[in-house]
């Protein structure tokens, strides 16, 4: 049942990078 948790912690590494993206595009956008 191992993989279960680490398949867990790898979408959430994805999504925090994917978070981190959109933040930077729209930081971006404001102050370009």
């Amino acid at each position: 049942m191992n993989w279960i948790i680490e398949l867990d912690l790898w979408l959430w590494c994805v999504g925090a990078i994917n978070l981190i993206n959109a933040v930077n595009d729209y930081a971006n956008e404001i102050l370009l």
